[in-house]
């Protein structure tokens, strides 16, 4: 059991098909989506990350199909946010949608939901648990979580938690320093979604003036620099683009070696200029 809940090797970085390409009218089938998931396979992202809040399930599947790559050279990841009182109609859902057997990795979106239907995280939990060895889920995990919410669930866990996907850029490393030393002693892989957020929501502050002045140190973009310093952290990213030449240049990022000096200025300027994290 433990086996099955630490999964196969995760590919990195993984495409999400979050934030930019999130459907605010799920009724609307997104052309833009399938374009956008064909673009990234066939540039070389292996690991696409979905969600049923993203309400882009459908689409993912159709550009799986239409892309015609054997199922064993992807990885993909979903996760369930708002059907929790019956995960496994949840995943049977998302594997319909996704035109699949099996997802490689299954998360709890969120604590919210379930503070919010007073039903305990290990309950969802001990749902996920029950898939593993089933076929259908090979690795489970969660996101959005905390050290007192990881805490929660292990109170009843059998199997630990694959990955924790969390928010993450320097503008939030205060916050989540902890968390990362937590999941770090107890295995669990960090995957950092939002990575670029300091370039898109505070473009003339502290850390994009600093990341801005490295790009030209190390002829990289700003945006390399930023997913270099998380890989610096030991976190992974979940990345989000619709622009071919950009997919291209995140799947360089473990290229750029930043020096331990500009590493700690980054995490620095970080801290003079932190945000609040995304309410999720």
């Amino acid at each position: 059991m433990l086996i099955a809940a630490l999964g196969p090797h995760i590919p990195f970085p993984a495409y999400g098909v979050g934030t930019a390409l999130y459907k605010n009218d799920k009724s609307r089938f997104q052309t833009e989506v399938v374009e956008s998931v064909k673009w990234a396979v066939q540039n070389g992202f292996t690991h696409i990350d979905c969600a049923e809040a993203y309400g882009n399930e459908e689409e993912v599947g159709i550009a799986l199909k239409d892309l015609d790559v054997p199922r064993e050279k992807l990885f993909i990841t979903s996760k369930v946010t708002t059907s929790i009182e019956d995960i496994s109609a949840a995943l049977t859902t998302s594997l319909k949608k996704l035109g699949l057997t099996y997802l490689d990795l299954f998360l709890l979106h969120s604590p919210k939901p379930f503070k919010e239907k007073n039903i305990p995280l290990s309950k969802g939990w001990e749902a996920l648990e029950k898939e593993l060895g089933q076929g259908r889920v090979h690795s489970i995990g969660v996101s959005n979580f905390y050290v007192k919410d990881l805490e929660e669930i292990k109170e009843k866990a059998t199997v630990p938690p694959r990955v924790n996907q969390i928010e993450f850029h320097p503008q939030v490393y205060t916050h989540m320093k902890s968390l990362l030393e937590y999941c770090k002693s107890k295995n669990i892989i960090i995957e950092g979604y939002s990575s670029l957020l300091p370039l898109k929501k505070d473009p003339d502050g502290t850390v994009s003036k600093l990341v801005k002045s490295l790009a030209s140190k190390y002829n990289v973009s700003d945006s390399l620099i930023l997913l270099a310093w998380s890989n610096a952290q030991g976190v992974f990213p979940v990345t989000t683009t619709s622009k071919v030449e950009r997919m291209k240049e995140f799947l360089s990022y473990k290229s750029v070696k930043l020096e331990q000096a500009d590493i700690d200025a980054i995490t620095a300027a970080g801290e003079e200029s932190t945000r609040p994290l995304q309410n999720f």
